[in-house]
């Protein structure tokens, strides 16, 4: 941890629970890869383009069909 604190868990589902972020839009955990715009973090490019607007209208998901 960036501040030094310990923890142990007995599964990898709580220490996600636990220490994983949420998204700024929908509050889900972000696990893996996430996106961050402006120092704010989002599980996907639709919650980013979402939130963020313009500063976000470039991303692009890998996992839905994009306009070209």
């Amino acid at each position: 941890m960036a501040n030094g604190d310990v923890h142990t868990f007995d599964s990898l589902e709580c220490a996600n629970h636990k220490l994983a972020m949420n998204c700024e839009h929908c509050q889900v955990k972000i696990v893996g890869h996430g996106i961050e715009v402006s120092g704010r973090f989002y599980c996907g490019t639709h919650c980013a383009r979402t939130e963020e607007g313009s500063l976000a209208a470039e991303l692009r998901g890998t996992l839905t069909a994009q306009p070209a």
